[in-house]
């Protein structure tokens, strides 16, 4: 009698352990596979992979950077193809902007030159004691056409060494804490003179300085002349082309 109830309860019985024995290795692979758990937690022994070290980041252009805002206008980020407003003219690093009426009331060289930086920045040197101080000035493109009287026309020369120039302006141009041109006295007459300085000086100074001591304005002059520069001499450069213009607002 017992042996026939032992005949019958034995297949149950492997039935019943087979059937555990699969749930419970279902159960484990439905966990490995869970998308919610990350390798990590699964595994902590497994690390990330590792970065190659040869292998980095491209390199951002150092001479494109966004710039800031000026005078709390905030500038458009400039690409390598943005244009002057309202013109088909792109902005190049180097370029000369040149307007025929002095800035800040000065009468004693007419017209006005700045350049544009290689951050898109226009530095120059000009009398009007703003925001910035008397001398060196860092303007955003758009603060730069406020400037000057609504309409006027700004002159756009392109330079052939004009990248070294912008570089050396955007370095030297906080320098700059008086404006003067020393038409009464000889006194800071040279060329070599960083402070005082005027607009179409410190352009000279600029193209000279950032260009291994060349003279790439008017051709023959050295640091040590005493001699005036005119913003007509920067624009009438062999280095410097005329590309067109764009209306101050």
């Amino acid at each position: 009698m017992h042996y026939e109830k032992i005949k019958v309860f034995l297949p149950a019985l492997l039935m019943l352990l087979f059937f555990t024995s699969f749930f419970g290795i279902t159960s484990v692979s439905a966990s490995e596979v869970d998308p919610s758990v990350s390798a990590s937690e699964v595994n902590p022994s497994v690390s990330a992979p590792e970065v190659d070290p040869s292998v980095s980041a491209p390199e951002v252009d150092p001479s494109i950077s966004a710039p800031e805002a000026t005078y709390d206008f905030s500038p458009s980020a400039l690409e390598p193809d943005s244009t002057y407003p309202g013109t088909n003219i792109r902005v190049k690093v180097g370029d000369v902007l040149y307007s025929s009426k002095a800035l800040g009331g000065s009468a004693m060289i007419v017209g006005h030159v700045g350049i544009i930086g290689p951050d898109y920045m226009v530095y120059h040197v000009n009398p009007v004691n703003d925001n910035q101080g008397e001398g060196g000035k860092r303007d955003t493109i758009s603060y730069y056409q406020m400037r000057h009287n609504p309409n006027e026309s700004i002159a756009v020369y392109r330079s052939t060494h004009g990248r070294n120039a912008a570089n050396w302006a955007k370095n030297n141009y906080s320098s700059v804490t008086s404006y003067h041109i020393p038409v009464y006295s000889w006194d800071n007459f040279q060329l070599k003179t960083i402070n005082p300085n005027y607009c179409s000086k410190f352009i000279w100074q600029a193209f000279y300085y950032g260009n291994y001591d060349t003279d790439y304005i008017i051709g023959y002059y050295t640091p040590n002349k005493e001699a005036f520069v005119t913003p007509a001499q920067v624009i009438n450069s062999n280095d410097l082309t005329y590309v067109g213009s764009f209306r101050s607002r």
